[in-house]
């Protein structure tokens, strides 16, 4: 989360982002956290939550030369994340939460797709993007799945999530 920093000092508590290679193509993915957590973090790690727009007009140019596919994994909820791709051009997706909505199509503002999908872990998309030779969105599809006892928590994720619940009953 790029706008989640340390009390102390302003230095980002985790990697804002991170850079992957999938399929011959680089994916840049880069998180925002919702500023009304602060004071959850605050309790929890001693971090607070930065603006998130200006924080992502700092990551967002240089991580755009850096890949292919610029993804936001962005926690402001549905209005934020459209006033976001209306400020913060180069972003390519923005998959949302906070929301709880299941979106069976993106909403595009400008060159920028919004999904998000659902609440609570019970459904996850799969979402394919074709692009022109200009990096334009030209077509899109989607899965949605609905997570049934067939697919197995990530142990890691889980252990996460029981820590989160015990400090916040």
């Amino acid at each position: 989360s790029a706008n989640l920093v340390s009390i102390n000092d302003d230095r980002p508590v985790v990697a804002p982002y991170v850079v992957l290679e999938r399929g011959g193509a680089r994916l840049g993915i880069l998180g925002l956290t919702d500023p009304k957590a602060e004071g959850v973090l605050r309790k929890a790690d001693g971090a607070t939550v930065l603006d998130p727009l200006p924080v992502a007009r700092q990551y967002v140019p240089d991580l755009r030369g850096q890949v292919d596919v610029l993804i936001v994994l962005s926690n402001l909820g549905l209005e934020e994340d459209i006033a976001l791709a209306e400020a913060v051009p180069g972003i390519d997706i923005i998959v949302g939460g906070t929301s709880y909505r299941v979106m069976r199509t993106p909403q595009r503002v400008a060159n920028t797709l919004i999904v998000q999908q659902g609440y609570r872990g019970e459904w996850m998309g799969r979402h394919r993007v074709s692009y022109d030779a200009q990096g334009l969105p030209i077509a899109f599809s989607e899965d949605l799945i609905t997570l049934t006892d067939d697919y197995v928590d990530d142990q890691e994720m889980a252990a996460l999530v029981e820590k989160w619940k015990a400090l916040f009953p």
